[in-house]
């Protein structure tokens, strides 16, 4: 009785393959994963693979995840442009299958399939906080001035998707003697934790802020 051994094995670099720990990419990163494809075959055959994008909800089930047309998908280098996944874990499954041309014999096992799991995690890129005009850090004021943060007018959110309803600043005032070193600073009691949506996406302090001591 005529019968095909043929195997195939995959390997992809061990930064991907805990699933109890992700690798930590961030949204703004392109996801780069490389694989190793090892046919086991003396027979002649056709190897064809596919990487597929996997999402895990909070109970550990998969659904598939449509991206836009990426020629990468199909070859051992997947690469996923940056900004295309939403935060979350994914399985980045590469799936082979290796064909042997049995010619005119039927009825034969001829396809040996295998596959492998990359474990990512995207995280959010970050926010880069300004509350005042062309990204200053240090401004001068007078005792009797104001001053009025707007944060949400001029931060800059890496991945562009924050929305003043899910975003919260919290503002601290803090006050330094004139005669004390600047790495000692003490928090003045103020109010905190404001919520931009509420107040309009800005903070007015008053002048009783800044009163040295």
């Amino acid at each position: 009785m005529y019968s095909v051994e043929c195997s195939i094995s995959l390997n992809i670099s061990s930064e991907f393959l805990n699933e109890s720990y992700p690798k930590d990419i961030l949204r703004n990163q392109e996801i780069s994963v490389s694989a190793i494809i090892k046919p086991e075959c003396i027979n002649n055959y056709t190897l064809t693979y596919r990487w597929r994008i996997l999402k895990q909800n909070t109970y550990g089930n998969d659904t598939e995840i449509q991206i836009p047309p990426n020629p990468s998908l199909e070859t051992l280098n997947l690469k996923i442009p940056k900004d295309t996944l939403f935060y979350g874990i994914y399985k980045l499954r590469l799936e082979a299958n290796l064909t042997v041309d049995t010619g005119y014999i039927k009825n034969l096992t001829n396809v040996f399939s295998n596959e492998i799991d990359a474990f990512v995690r995207i995280l959010p890129s970050g926010i880069d906080i300004f509350s005042l005009e062309n990204y200053l850090d240090f401004i001068k004021i007078g005792q009797n001035q104001s001053l009025e943060f707007q944060p949400a007018l001029y931060s800059y959110d890496y991945d562009q998707i924050a929305k003043y309803d899910s975003v919260k600043f919290n503002f601290y005032c803090y006050v330094r003697n004139k005669s004390e070193n600047l790495t000692f600073l003490d928090i003045k009691n103020f109010s905190l934790d404001h919520d931009i949506y509420n107040y309009s996406a800005h903070l007015t302090l008053n002048s009783e802020c800044f009163t040295e001591t």
